[in-house]
């Protein structure tokens, strides 16, 4: 993850292949958590009103690193 303070960057790639798996540029970071996931999946929580459909969204990846960021 990279701050400014005001807005972070937040890079989430495959140890394994080293390919980058998704990228996230928010505003104000109110929360970041990361962890081992021992399924292999990435779920990303999104705040009321930034998705439609869905408040997560989750990727079924064979990570070894799990991280969920939430926005304000």
């Amino acid at each position: 993850m990279i701050t400014t303070g005001t807005g972070c960057l937040l890079l989430v790639w495959a140890t394994g292949t080293g390919h980058l798996l998704q990228r996230l540029c928010l505003g104000a970071s109110e929360c970041l958590m990361s962890g081992l996931s021992m399924d292999g999946k990435l779920m990303i929580v999104h705040p009321p009103g930034n998705m439609a459909d869905s408040a997560i969204t989750t990727y079924n990846n064979n990570l070894s690193l799990a991280s969920v960021a939430l926005a304000n």
